[in-house]
């Protein structure tokens, strides 16, 4: 309001402060029993929204034709799920559709929500909440720290005996979602001996997100799920952070199969901290039927700078399942490489993120 009536004395100077009213908006992610400013999700999984505000106070005889109240919610990368409720004050029960006017744009890319005018008047002073979700879409960026970020807007009547005398309040939370690239090749031969390779994606509760193989001529075919193609990648894009593990369940002929899998831990906020967009990455390789001291058949981990602020991850996995090696002399080793009788596998995961914010094991 831009100001009330106020009774003043003016038989001596008096200092008046104006009654004004200033009417809260924000707009919070639900996460389980959180409200939240930011989090991260998965492409295609639904995110749950909650909006708090109040209705101003006017005088008495307001003329309700003035009155205005409406929100305007814009979604990056999300499509709204036109499944919005509306409660005013206390009461638990969501007001009807007579109650408003709720236009979303063809594409369920944004709303706009209008209160009737009887509304605004009958409940001045009352708190009014919007629950609804939206769906994070297939366009969302991806290991982006601007996110998807989506904006809520109210424009309301401020002081009704002045013309166009609007209010205007904005509030904004943020969804992040992450990915990797996979790729397998031979240590000596990029383009060799992958025909016959397949491997699943599974994330921390064992279910398959994704899977995919290499065809005759080297090129990844059947791939499902989350995986998508980028040349001769294996591109996991638009993840949740938490665990997923990389699995080859069928190796190429004359190769054994990766013993275990590689595991790629995604961290970016937790019960204390919001996420950034900036996530820290563990990446774990192992192979439990390697039983050597020979660091030349050791897993490592190597960084590759790209020069424009990311990180390639490419990890180096040794998989020697079923053959007996030396247990010292890396010259041995190649030697068996050269001559077919040992499987190495060269899998490439990618990640993109800040130096500053990585951590590799």
């Amino acid at each position: 309001m831009a100001s009330k009536p106020i009774l003043v004395d003016l038989r001596h100077d008096t200092a008046v402060e104006p009654k004004d009213d200033n009417i809260p908006l924000e707009k919070k992610i639900v996460e389980g029993e959180r409200l939240v400013d930011a989090n991260n999700v998965s492409i295609g999984d639904r995110i749950s929204y909650q909006v708090i505000s109040e209705i101003p106070e006017y005088e008495a005889n307001v003329d309700e034709k003035k009155l205005s109240y409406v929100f305007t919610d814009t979604f990056t990368h999300i499509t709204f799920n036109n499944d919005l409720q509306v409660y005013i004050g206390e009461s638990t029960e969501a007001l009807s559709d007579s109650a408003y006017t709720l236009i979303s744009d063809a594409d369920s890319k944004s709303f706009t929500l209008s209160l009737s005018a009887e509304v605004i008047k009958e409940n001045q002073g009352k708190t009014v909440k919007l629950t609804y979700s939206g769906t994070l879409t297939e366009s969302a960026l991806v290991d982006d720290p601007n996110g998807n970020p989506n904006r809520i807007e109210l424009d309301y009547t401020n002081n009704p005996n002045q013309e166009d005398s609007k209010g205007h309040l904005e509030d904004e939370v943020i969804t992040y979602t992450y990915g990797f690239r996979i790729r397998k090749v031979d240590k000596n031969d990029e383009y060799k001996d992958m025909a016959g390779a397949a491997f699943e994606v599974t994330d921390k509760d064992g279910k398959v997100i994704g899977s995919f193989e290499y065809g005759n001529d080297g090129s990844i075919v059947n791939n499902k799920g989350v995986i998508t193609l980028e040349g001769n990648y294996a591109v996991i894009k638009g993840v949740d952070a938490g665990t997923y593990t990389i699995t080859e369940t069928k190796a190429p002929e004359g190769y054994s199969i990766l013993g275990s899998g590689v595991e790629i831990e995604i961290a970016d906020g937790d019960d204390t901290a919001l996420p950034t967009g900036k996530a820290v990455v563990k990446v774990t390789t192992s192979n439990a039927s390697l039983e050597t001291k020979d660091e030349s058949t050791k897993n490592v981990t190597e960084l590759q700078d790209n020069g424009d602020g990311t990180i390639d991850v490419v990890v180096k996995i040794v998989n020697v399942r079923g053959i007996s090696l030396p247990e010292t002399g890396s010259a041995a080793m190649l030697m068996c490489m050269a001559g077919g009788a040992a499987a190495v596998l060269l899998g490439g995961l990618y990640f993109a993120l800040t130096r500053r914010h990585r951590r590799i094991d």
